[in-house]
């Protein structure tokens, strides 16, 4: 960024980053948190998973976006308005609930264009295994955006050298 203010050198470039950059980038590791969240459930209900494996895919769901709202509702308790938390929280469990069951049963229709096999009505290993990964790369990536990588980015450098 050049700096023509006066009492400056003009044409100077200034080494500090641009305002901004870093929420930026949350936003955007957010966005990716909600897609692979998304695109999960979407896979669960187009791989004609049981419908119980909607439970857990709740449950990853409601714990990103709690998570990701704490901070909101700890300032708005702050200033005073912490009488409507309660009534935030059961919205949000509410509306993930509906999203979650939404994109599953997209998936679940889009797969019955293309298929007539059997439903399943247990949870496997693949359902098991895909609500890990969830839990682990898209949950953190929705509720703590890019500190979730720049954690453990600094985590991996320290332990290589």
């Amino acid at each position: 960024m050049v700096t023509d203010a006066p009492g400056t050198d003009e044409g100077v470039a200034d080494s500090a980053p641009a305002k901004g950059h870093g929420r930026a980038k949350m936003g955007l590791f957010r966005l990716l948190g909600y897609a692979v969240l998304s695109g999960g459930v979407f896979l669960a209900g187009y791989l004609d998973r049981a419908v119980i494996v909607l439970v857990p895919l709740s449950v990853i769901w409601i714990g990103a976006e709690v998570v990701g709202r704490w901070g909101r509702w700890r300032h708005a308790r702050r200033a005073g308005d912490g009488d409507t938390i309660p009534t935030r929280f059961l919205m949000t469990v509410a509306f993930s609930v509906l999203v979650v069951s939404v994109l599953y049963a997209a998936g679940r229709s889009v797969e019955s264009f293309t298929s007539d096999g059997p439903v399943r009505e247990t949870l496997g290993a693949l359902d098991w295994f895909l609500c890990g990964a969830l839990l682990v790369v898209g949950a953190p990536l929705r509720a703590f955006g890019g500190s979730y990588l720049m954690f453990w980015a600094d985590a991996a450098a320290e332990a290589l050298g």
